[in-house]
């Protein structure tokens, strides 16, 4: 089976993660795989040299005024799909999403769409295309019930799963560290959704008992100048640090004394899910799209916090910092993630969708 499978990039992020580590999965399973991508860029994840990677515009094309990019990308797309022969197209993120439904008219393979983020977070006109040309896909993956049942009240198909992120391969067998450092960390792009303001705001508020802490945050993004004005603004200067991005995640934040996400929205989460898989003790809000309540059970593996409450997020980052035993007890329950999403179980499921969607049609 030839599966094509479309995403915005291969930058870095959760679903091009995902996308990568399908990709090699389903190679090494006797599959062929392509991806297109619809902004040139680095490929920020291990793939296999064996998986063909076509971009459909230049980095120049791309940078052009909005308008003339999605005429341009969708022009492009149109030809992709008229000389190129595929089994099954599978489409990640907003852009390629909306564009391929647009063009199924044309489309004489199955195209599956894989939902990763929470559909009301998007802006009014996309959110209002979404419902109408949802219902042209031929099958839905999700990775919460939260967005299958957004889905499901705007088109009556049954072609329909949900399945979570798994744990990459280095995360598995992990031991907890018991030597901690004095840090909190946060992984995440620089953005609007991750809402780091919150986080921010509830670090410069802690006990000054705790001064001895760092705030790390991993990730880039466009709110990085705004992020770095608010940190000076809050006097925290001397306790912030923004690193970019890392690729190696794992041995940067493995001896972490605690992990928060103050998401306004999500899906099912990777850096959560690494960081509880570490036996990092997790701090999260209980935010839109699912992805953080599916994964965390409150006062159990971690602590839900409303969005926006950061009073809260204060109140739980103190309780564990203070506390040994309960940051313990929450990391002993954290690291039982790396079975219940283990790779081979969670691909193993996304092969098994592919397969059954192309027997179909």
């Amino acid at each position: 089976m030839k599966v094509t499978i479309f995403i915005s990039s291969l930058e870095g992020g959760g679903a091009e993660r995902v996308v990568c580590n399908l990709s090699n999965y389903l190679l090494e399973n006797g599959e062929n795989v392509n991806i297109v991508i619809f902004k040139p860029g680095d490929i920020k994840y291990d793939l296999n040299k064996n998986v063909k990677v076509h971009s459909l515009v230049s980095a120049q094309d791309f940078n052009n005024n909005t308008i003339k990019k999605y005429h341009l990308l969708y022009r492009e797309l149109k030809k992709f799909i008229k000389q190129n022969k595929t089994d099954c197209y599978l489409v990640f993120t907003e852009t390629p999403i909306l564009l391929l439904l647009l063009l199924k008219s044309i489309i004489k393979v199955p195209v599956i769409i894989s939902e990763r983020n929470d559909p009301d977070s998007y802006i009014k006109p996309i959110k209002i295309l979404l419902k109408i040309l949802l219902r042209r896909s031929d099958g839905y993956v999700f990775q919460t019930d939260t967005v299958k049942s957004w889905y499901k009240k705007y088109t009556k198909k049954k072609q329909m799963w949900v399945i979570p992120n798994a744990i990459n391969d280095e995360f598995i067998n992990q031991k907890n560290d018991d030597i901690k450092v004095k840090k909190i960390v946060a992984v995440g792009r620089l953005e609007t959704q991750k809402n780091y303001p919150m986080l921010l705001k509830a670090f410069s508020m802690i006990d000054k008992k705790y001064d001895e802490y760092k705030l790390e945050i991993y990730g880039i993004g466009p709110l990085e100048a705004e992020i770095k004005n608010m940190i000076v603004e809050l006097g925290i200067e001397q306790r912030v640090i923004l690193h970019g991005f890392s690729k190696s995640i794992q041995k940067e934040i493995k001896n972490a004394s605690l992990f928060v996400m103050t998401s306004t929205h999500e899906g099912m989460p990777n850096a959560l899910i690494e960081a509880m898989a570490l036996g990092l003790p997790c701090v999260v809000t209980d935010c839109a799209g699912g992805g953080p309540r599916y994964l965390i059970n409150d006062g159990i593996n971690g602590f839900l916090v409303p969005v926006d409450d950061v009073k809260l997020l204060k109140t739980r980052i103190e309780m564990v910092l203070s506390d040994p035993i309960l940051a313990k007890t929450l990391s002993t329950n954290a690291i039982k993630i790396q079975d219940r999403l283990n790779p081979k179980k969670i691909y193993k499921q996304w092969h098994e969708v592919l397969k059954s969607i192309y027997i179909e049609n």
